[in-house]
């Protein structure tokens, strides 16, 4: 792994003492160590962010295209124009909804294992732009890009488990 853990545990008091109560509480301390690698992670974050500005302007360049004021999130109605602007929409849409945990799965893997937390994330950010024009044309053909980001979010949970299983041995 490319960060090492130490621990050391101290007592402290949190409170001073009284005749009727004392509590103490156990304070652990980790030191995280970051390989230089970790700058992959980094730029994998960025690359995410990039990722999702790009598929917010396509949804501008609709909104204008189309005829969508603000504030409608979507189109109303069922016409044409409405639904192609609706399906730009959602290829942006069901990023953000997951984005934030995204990020965290990035990071947190990464800081274990930063190269393979990064080849991860190419697949997600290829995945992600593949989704959102592949949604644009028809919604059936966001499939081909499910077909690549995901196997990129199941690879950071399988990181995140090699995570948690090392950091048990070390205890």
């Amino acid at each position: 792994p490319c960060c090492s853990t130490s621990s050391s545990s101290q007592l402290q008091r949190a409170i001073k003492p009284t005749s009727k109560q004392l509590t103490l509480y156990t304070v652990m301390a980790y030191t995280v160590t970051l390989e230089p690698d970790f700058g992959w992670v980094l730029a994998s974050v960025v690359g995410v962010f990039v990722t999702n500005l790009v598929l917010g302007f396509r949804v501008g360049w609709a909104r204008k295209k189309y005829g969508i004021k603000y504030p409608n999130m979507y189109a109303p109605g069922t016409t044409e124009k409405c639904n192609k602007f609706n399906q730009v929409q959602r290829g942006h849409q069901n990023m953000i909804e997951t984005s934030s945990e995204m990020l965290a799965m990035l990071i947190l893997c990464g800081l274990f294992y930063p190269l393979y937390a990064s080849k991860c994330a190419v697949l997600y950010i290829v995945g992600r732009i593949v989704y959102g024009i592949g949604y644009s044309f028809a919604p059936k053909w966001r499939l081909i890009g499910e077909a690549i980001f995901y196997p990129g979010v199941f690879g950071w949970i399988y990181g995140l488990y090699s995570a948690f299983y090392l950091l048990q041995q070390q205890q």
